[in-house]
């Protein structure tokens, strides 16, 4: 015997609707939920409106110090373009120059005395040899 289906009763009617709105309000619940949490994530990276007041001097002060900094740096420019057409300049660096040279002339009169101080001892030591070899003959 094959049961014909009955039509659905309007208690099972009413039980659909409830799970499909019960359903519909914990989706909408978890949506908001979420929602909220990016939200709340958002509002931590900005700083708060105290912060705003705090940063806003820092920035007057950043201002100022570039100010002074642009300031000095307009002085070495124009400091430097004085000192490019001072003619001490060239004394300075013929200075320099003259320095270097002697220090060079000094290393290398070093290395002669070095050679002078060997050879010496060579020589003395020749002179040894020739004495000791005439002495035993």
């Amino acid at each position: 015997m094959s049961k014909s289906r009955e039509p659905e009763s309007s208690l099972e009617l009413l039980l659909d609707t409830m799970c499909n709105t019960f359903g519909g309000v914990m989706f909408i619940a978890i949506a908001l939920v979420v929602i909220l949490s990016m939200l709340s994530r958002i509002d931590a990276d900005l700083p708060f409106k105290s912060d705003y007041a705090t940063l806003s001097k820092k920035l007057e002060n950043l201002k100022k110090e570039i100010e002074i900094i642009s300031s000095k740096n307009a002085i070495r420019e124009e400091t430097i373009k004085i000192l490019q057409n001072d003619p001490r300049r060239k004394l300075i660096a013929d200075i320099i120059r003259m320095e270097k040279e002697a220090k060079e002339i000094e290393l290398k009169n070093r290395i002669i005395n070095a050679e002078n101080i060997i050879l010496k001892q060579d020589n003395i030591f020749k002179r040894s040899h020739i004495n000791i070899s005439s002495f035993r003959n």
